[in-house]
């Protein structure tokens, strides 16, 4: 007679089905996770930059308007 205990049951199937997708989740969560912490820091970098180009672009318009009034004056 076989050994009940080598048995396979839809029981034990199930268990282990069941543990192998909470570690998958577990992987999913944390992956999932780790990316919103990226798009975040991308976020905050693209401000900045954004920034960062508005005031050159206030600078260079400065520049231009004063370049052009100082031409206008020599003519």
């Amino acid at each position: 007679m076989a050994n009940r205990d080598a048995w396979v049951t839809l029981t034990s199937v199930d268990r282990k089905i069941g543990a192998s997708a909470d570690r998958l989740d577990k992987r999913i969560d944390a992956s999932v996770e780790m990316l919103d912490a990226k798009v975040v820091r991308l976020e905050k970098e693209v401000d900045r930059l954004d920034h960062k180009i508005d005031v050159k672009s206030d600078e260079a318009k400065r520049h231009a308007s004063i370049l052009f009034d100082a031409t206008k004056e020599q003519m």
